[in-house]
């Protein structure tokens, strides 16, 4: 009996002995250097505080250095290094992005999120900094008029220095404003065609001296109505193409050249254009019985009835319209607008009753929004804001009255004339110097 519990307890040690041996064991575990390859494959499933970007890869927080200001760039900014790219073949990233290039997105501080305390306010003087870094200077899009004289009051003058008369269109335009005019002329002739390389479009160069169908002038096809004007285009097999249209008012008026007059056209790439009025496919949106033209006398836009008779030029391509999206920024806490089309900040105010002179010195004079820099915009710059389906004002333009504004072109050969732009219904004309418009200055 007492060999037989002695035989027993010896056999409880010995198995218990051994259980404890292999439980051991089985928790131990040697991590040698060779069994990890990269120290940042880590399984996921022992990773605190991850984020998953969109890629796949994994990005530890704290890895990330949050509000360094050296992250602050755009995507497009930064420099892509195509040998650096390494396609992961088990879908984790080898080795953690480095932080100098971390995308922004990446860079939230969680304490933040939350706190609509410190978000900034899209009208804040930090970020108008930003929004006018992009634009100024500006990349300018819109065409250079072509007037190449400074005037006075009454006649051609010596482009002044300062003063009096400064801030005239021709001294900013070689100052680089904006876009010197260039056509491309291709086809054989008499059916060559005209490229804008400023707008894409192509045009009829040589125009017939009897259009088909029309039955105006003192001889039937000297000119056309409205709706033969437009049967002609759309009927047109010229250069090789067939898609021709009547153009649309703001296609038309890229084309005058306030540089030139009678015509006010350049002739050695439009040669023998009639110094009289061309027709546009847009109605007029006051009266559906009247339609806008061009004069190429001078180059005015204005707008007659659809039973006159008048000349058209032909136009293809895309169309071109004005279209501009506008944006209120908010700099050392004064309002600009932003034309987004363009690029061209314009003062968010104006002033009343001003000369064609006293505008030129009030905006050379303003300072506003944290800047000198600001001038009174050319004829053309001022006919970019024109939107022509709308009226009173014709624009889309912010608070735009519908009123008349300065341009600080002049009158080819007429000193006493400037050019200006009526939003009221989106007529561009001229008057005399003396009379009294308003006045919105951009930069």
């Amino acid at each position: 009996m007492r060999i037989r519990e002695i035989v027993t307890i010896f056999l409880v040690l010995t198995v218990s002995l051994f259980l404890f041996s292999s439980c051991g064991k089985s928790k131990k575990k040697t991590i040698d250097d060779n069994d990890v390859s990269d120290i940042d494959a880590i399984d996921e499933d022992v990773i605190e505080d991850e984020e998953t970007v969109d890629d796949g890869e994994i990005i530890h927080d704290d890895d990330i250095p949050l509000n360094d200001p050296d992250l602050d760039i755009a995507d497009d900014d930064l420099p892509v290094d195509n040998d650096s790219v390494i396609e992961p073949d088990d879908g984790v990233a080898d080795d953690l992005q480095d932080p100098d290039v971390v995308d922004d997105s990446d860079q939230q501080d969680d304490s933040d999120q939350n706190d609509t305390s410190v978000l900034p306010d899209e009208d804040t003087d930090e970020d108008a900094d930003e929004e006018i870094a992009d634009v100024d200077p500006y990349e300018p899009v819109v065409a250079c008029t072509g007037m190449s004289k400074c005037y006075d009051n009454a006649a051609e003058m010596t482009c002044p220095a300062t003063g009096d008369f400064y801030g005239q269109d021709h001294q900013y335009a070689v100052l680089g404003v904006c876009i010197a005019k260039s056509f491309t002329v291709s086809g054989t002739a008499p059916q060559e065609v005209v490229a804008d390389d400023l707008t894409g479009l192509i045009w009829q160069r040589t125009l017939p001296s009897i259009y088909p169908g029309c039955t105006g002038g003192l001889t039937s096809g000297e000119t056309c109505s409205w709706q033969q004007a437009v049967d002609y285009c759309e009927g047109l097999d010229y250069g090789g193409f067939t898609d021709w249209r009547l153009p649309s008012v703001e296609e038309l008026s890229t084309l005058p050249d306030y540089g030139k007059y009678i015509p006010a056209i350049d002739s050695d790439v439009f040669p023998e254009t009639d110094p009289s009025y061309f027709w546009t496919s847009s109605v007029y949106a006051v009266l559906n019985t009247y339609v806008w033209l061009t004069y190429f006398n001078n180059g005015d836009v204005d707008r007659y009835l659809k039973t006159k008779y008048y000349y058209a030029r032909c136009v293809r391509g895309e169309q071109y319209k004005n279209g501009s999206v506008f944006t209120k920024i908010t700099l050392t806490g004064q309002d600009v607008i932003k034309d987004e089309r363009t690029g061209i900040i314009w003062a968010d105010t104006y002033a009343t009753a001003k000369t064609w002179q006293e505008a030129l010195k009030y905006c050379e004079d303003m300072d506003y929004a944290g800047s000198t820099g600001w001038r009174l915009p050319n004829v053309n710059e001022l006919k970019s804001l024109l939107d022509y389906s709308l009226r009173n004002p014709a624009t889309s333009f912010p608070a735009m009255p519908d009123q008349f504004f300065w341009s600080s072109t002049s009158y080819l050969g007429y000193g006493e004339y400037g050019w200006y732009v009526n939003f009221t219904y989106g007529e561009v004309y001229y008057h005399t110097k003396t009379n009294y418009y308003h006045a919105r200055c951009i930069r």
